[in-house]
């Protein structure tokens, strides 16, 4: 994997195939719940699928095609050799995302789903505390936030080998939010799923959650914080510090 910049505090930042490569193999590894799910290369784009022959009970779940600043008709042609239904995630630097994008997909037959901001963040001193956030530590930590949002969200063996670190916000001893650090190389990490109970927003537990986990991530040596924000979410990833560099248009085959 190659490095973008030679030292922290440089004005470079992670690139988009760089940023998507995280996004992918983060994406895998969380979605590897109840059966394996995995992250392949197929050409210029990251193909996102159950592994083969891990499914046979049930059907196979959607397929998610990843493509960084790759022409649409590169990617329809692509798409031909993918079996099953597939969505399109479509990554330019478009802060809005590039309309000619949306309408050759479009054209190609795409219906667009969403979108979403592209967010890096170049990890530094990110010394932060606040006591009602705490890292879950224990399978009682675990089986709360599982409580508080009705699935499972980790598995106990994501928990155990600590291929994920879950943050929760709790009010007294009721979890009311929580995110998780997904680490995809000894450097960078994906930010999934963070979330706070809608009774306890606009109290700074968003920020609190992220500023945590943050810490912990500059600690053990993270330097990329890698994400993807809703239009709400990309209110608040700026004022940690994040920047955007791109959007995520996702399309699924209208055929």
């Amino acid at each position: 994997m190659r490095s973008t910049s030679a030292s922290r505090g440089s004005s470079a930042v992670l690139s988009l195939p760089d940023a998507i490569e995280v996004f992918a193999k983060a994406f895998s590894k969380c979605k590897s719940l109840p059966t394996p799910y995995e992250a392949v290369p197929l050409g210029p784009c990251w193909l996102l699928r159950d592994v083969p022959g891990t499914r046979k009970s049930r059907g196979p779940r959607k397929n998610e095609l990843l493509a960084p600043r790759v022409p649409p008709d590169e990617v329809h042609r692509l798409m031909r050799d993918v079996p099953g239904r597939t969505f399109v995630c479509a990554l330019d630097p478009d802060p809005e995302g590039d309309p000619a994008v949306y309408r050759r997909y479009r054209d190609l037959g795409y219906r667009l789903i969403v979108r979403e901001a592209f967010f890096v963040k170049e990890l530094g001193d990110e010394t932060f505390a606040d006591p009602r956030v705490t890292r879950a530590r224990t399978t009682a930590d675990l089986q709360a936030m599982r409580a508080a949002a009705g699935t499972r969200k980790m598995t106990d063996e994501h928990f155990a080998k600590e291929q994920m670190r879950l943050y929760l916000a709790r009010d007294g001893e009721e979890v009311v939010g929580w995110v998780r650090s997904v680490p995809t190389a000894a450097d960078r990490s994906w930010v999934a799923d963070l979330w706070v109970r809608e009774s306890h927003r606009r109290q700074g537990l968003g920020g609190a959650l992220m500023r945590t986990m943050l810490a912990e991530d500059a600690a053990l040596g993270i330097r990329w914080s890698v994400l993807a924000a809703s239009k709400v979410g990309s209110l608040l990833y700026p004022q940690l510090g994040y920047s955007q560099i791109g959007t995520l248009q996702v399309f699924v085959s209208s055929r």
